[in-house]
């Protein structure tokens, strides 16, 4: 299912590394912007 259309496959992408990437990101955003709301929530 993750292969691409032109090799047979629906072109999903690969759901574990792009949940990876996105906790990654909510990480660095933790660390480098501290007045969000989801770090001022997380702080709470």
């Amino acid at each position: 299912m993750t292969y691409p259309k032109e090799y047979g496959g629906l072109g999903f992408r690969n759901l574990h590394l792009f949940n990876m990437a996105m906790v990654a990101k909510h990480g660095w955003n933790f660390m480098t912007k501290p007045d969000t709301l989801v770090t001022r929530i997380y702080k709470a």
